[in-house]
């Protein structure tokens, strides 16, 4: 089974040294071929620039932030890859006057890293039973044990006074137990007088001295996996709630958010947008996302203010009207780079409308 360990900032030694090449904060040589354009945008992103007066401030994987300067010895000018041309320039803040070194903010975030020490892309990475595992993680920082959601909401249609026994019984068909026990046995002829956590808890701790399985497994094996994968999902949403899908893929993005600090340009390509009376497009914030389920990059422009841009050709994306020369007040622009194309987004400041750029690609 082939593996690929995905990371996007990967903080080395600098053991004393006040430069070092930019790429050696990234780690992109293992993205899989899903993910080859945005590894190539990045690569090509960071490679002409030296980084100095590196500084890390995080303490966890899974959060991090650092500072460092890029220097050069003309303008500096970040050409953005796969944009047709757009690129951010630098500028002192008070003079508005071109500058050949900037010091960037930066912050990172994984929640997945959380959970587990790696983050492996393989054929089961994007599995029910890896999420369901992941989901049972995030479920037990409510302190909840997994065993209650499946009793609750999958095993509903049980009844109740049947349920601990048949969940036995199910667990039973998967897993053979040393020593054998009855619900009564497990509750220590007490039923009566537990809670229903209490008898949670009970259940929880003779399963994991019978089982060398996680919780999670053991649950995900006898109740939730079914030959049908619809249903093997629609069991799933029935633990966690019909939204844990999209929590669990939200854990699965890598957040990168570099502040400017109301120091760069944003120029558009302008064979796509143009800003009215060349209004300058000042970036207060980059957030760059590594969406590896959906194999895509994406980077959002975050402006200081909104400004008037002419939308030359583009696509509601609400509805897919077609608009041509159509003005907008937008402070937010997005760059989505994929393997099966790059496409430009616009979104406006008050209506939050958004336009998909045409022909970009």
């Amino acid at each position: 089974m082939k593996q690929f360990y995905l990371y996007i900032l990967i903080i080395v030694s600098f053991n004393g040294f006040t430069q070092n090449q930019l790429s050696s904060l990234v780690a992109v040589k293992n993205f899989p071929k899903s993910l080859e354009k945005p590894k190539t945008f990045i690569e090509t992103l960071i490679a002409p620039y030296l980084m100095y007066d590196f500084i890390t401030g995080g303490t966890t994987a899974s959060s991090n932030n650092y500072q460092f300067t890029l220097k050069t010895n003309k303008d500096l000018v970040v050409d953005v890859p796969f944009s047709n041309g757009m690129s951010l320039s630098f500028f002192d803040y008070n003079t508005k006057k071109p500058v050949n070194s900037h010091k960037f903010y930066v912050d990172y975030e994984f929640e997945y890293l959380k959970y587990y020490n790696d983050f492996i892309i393989d054929e089961r990475t994007f599995s029910p039973a890896a999420y369901f595992d992941l989901a049972s993680k995030i479920n037990m920082e409510t302190e909840q044990n997994i065993l209650l959601p499946t009793y609750l909401n999958l095993l509903s249609k049980v009844p109740e006074k049947e349920r601990f026994s048949y969940m036995l019984k199910e667990i039973g068909k998967n897993y053979k137990m040393t020593h054998p026990k009855t619900t009564n046995e497990i509750f220590n002829s007490d039923a009566d007088n537990l809670s229903l956590n209490d008898k949670m808890d009970l259940l929880s701790e003779y399963l994991s001295t019978e089982i060398e399985d996680e919780i999670s497994t053991v649950v995900f094996k006898s109740f939730v996996a079914n030959k049908s994968l619809p249903k093997t999902w629609e069991n799933l949403e029935a633990v966690f709630g019909k939204d844990i899908v999209s929590k669990v893929e939200e854990v699965m993005l890598q957040n990168i958010t570099i502040i400017t600090n109301k120091e760069a340009t944003l120029h558009l390509p302008e064979n796509y947008l143009s800003v009215v009376n060349n209004s300058p497009f000042v970036v207060v914030s980059v957030k760059c996302v590594v969406d590896a389920k959906n194999s895509k990059l994406t980077l959002t422009f975050k402006g200081e203010k909104a400004v008037e841009i002419v939308l030359k050709n583009a696509i509601m994306v609400i509805n897919g009207k077609s608009v041509s020369g159509q003005i907008v007040n937008s402070d937010e622009i997005t760059l989505v780079v994929s393997n099966s194309g790059n496409s430009l987004f616009v979104q406006t400041k008050f209506t939050n409308e958004k336009y998909k750029v045409a022909n970009f690609n």
